[in-house]
């Protein structure tokens, strides 16, 4: 217990200051306002005893033009809260830091809080963990994640990005038909008209960019080009590493506005992000940061050890079971073998509605034709089937992810 505390130091605060566990979530259009006295439950009983933080009385960006805030406290410091919202002041974030600088600590607190504010059906998480998932990996539980992609499985990722790039253009239809200029205007149409369909932000955090960068630099920049596109569909994009040096390309810096910098090898490199010199000041500690959005030290909310993390993530799971859960933006990769009867259900319920060449919505068995897989296409998030004319001769290759990923249907 000494141990955790000196490790805080005195500035800091426990994740339960912020919310109250023993309420649950609120899975409202914004956080509850915090409490200046907190009745600690199991999860921030270690923090007790932690010289509090000094709270204001409101966050003074409570106000919204938009009926969704992806809103979340970063840190508390003399000049009172550091609260950002990734509608408002982003859409995206760069978050930057050295080993041992607290920038899991602050990811996963951020999105403990974002998760805590918001349904399910409002809030996509998308984590890929390019440090094989030990940081991001515990949220996978969290009823807002779609999936946890790694470094381990390269090929999935790169499936994902396609997938997310046919989601917009998806989003694109649906704001056009409904005549809304961007996500603001639908959700603002949707209040008002309860029956159409919701459309979740979708928040892809990525941990560890410059390992994605080093090793698949081309589904990087496919990514920063849907992010850039993404900015009126709701898409949110969270970049972080630990080696900003000779990683942060233009694409990077232009896409995202709000900056979070915690300690670096380097303190100089983090004043062109910031736009002023704060950081060199900066104390030791892990945790303290500074923003883009406002002077001044903060010091990130402490969601605990990983057993007391899971508390708050066992609360967001509970409180989920009665409502609507998060709707995947694609579709699973179809099992490596199934049966026909599996592959014709699949197809009928996710058939591509425009087949590539050589491609069907349906496999058909005949004296002629042969029905030989169900081949997977997230850049339409869709099936398709494939049915072999023995008149023509048959090349046959095998993709792991990609345009033409085939299960072989049997039985």
């Amino acid at each position: 217990m000494q141990a955790t505390q000196e490790r805080q130091g005195p500035a800091c605060i426990a994740l339960a200051s912020l919310l109250d566990l023993e309420a649950g979530p609120t899975f409202a259009s914004q956080l509850q306002e915090p409490k200046a006295a907190t009745k600690f439950t199991q999860a921030g009983a270690a923090f007790s005893k932690a010289k509090p933080a000094k709270f204001t009385q409101a966050d003074p960006s409570a106000s919204a033009k938009s009926p969704t805030q992806l809103r979340a406290c970063l840190g508390v410091g003399d000049c009172g809260q550091a609260w950002v919202d990734l509608v408002a002041d982003g859409p995206h974030a760069l978050v930057v830091g050295t080993t041992g600088a607290g920038k899991s600590e602050l990811l996963t607190s951020w999105l403990l809080q974002l998760a805590w504010s918001q349904p399910p059906e409002a809030l996509q998480l998308i984590l890929v963990d390019y440090k094989g998932g030990t940081c991001l990996g515990p949220l996978k539980r969290l009823p807002h994640c779609v999936d946890l992609l790694t470094d381990l499985e390269p090929a999935a990722t790169a499936r994902a990005i396609e997938a997310i790039s046919a989601q917009l253009r998806r989003r694109e239809q649906i704001l056009r038909k409904s005549n809304c200029k961007d996500i603001t205007e639908y959700e603002q149409l949707r209040h008002h008209q309860p029956s159409l369909a919701p459309l979740a932000r979708m928040l892809v955090v990525v941990d560890e960019f410059a390992t994605l960068a080093a090793t698949q630099e081309e589904l990087l920049e496919h990514l920063l080009r849907l992010a850039a596109q993404g900015r009126s569909l709701g898409m949110h994009l969270i970049l972080a590493t630990q080696h900003p040096h000779g990683a942060l390309s233009t694409s990077i810096t232009a896409n995202a506005a709000l900056r979070v910098c915690l300690r670096m090898l380097d303190a100089s490199e983090g004043a062109p992000l910031l736009g002023h010199g704060d950081l060199p000041d900066l104390p030791r500690a892990p945790g303290f940061l500074c923003l883009s959005t406002q002077r001044g030290h903060f010091r990130c909310p402490y969601a605990g050890t990983a057993q007391e993390s899971a508390v708050w993530i066992d609360a967001c799971v509970k409180a989920a079971q009665a409502l609507p859960p998060c709707q995947s933006p694609w579709l699973a990769p179809p099992p490596a073998n199934l049966t026909f009867t599996q592959a014709q259900q699949l197809l009928s319920a996710h058939a591509t509605p425009a087949p590539a060449k050589g491609l069907a919505t349906s496999l058909v068995s005949t004296r002629q034709n042969l029905a030989l897989a169900l081949c997977d296409l997230p850049e339409q998030l869709a099936y398709g089937a494939f049915n072999w004319d023995s008149a023509t001769p048959l090349g046959i290759w095998y993709q792991r992810f990609g345009a033409h990923r085939c299960a072989a249907a049997t039985g």
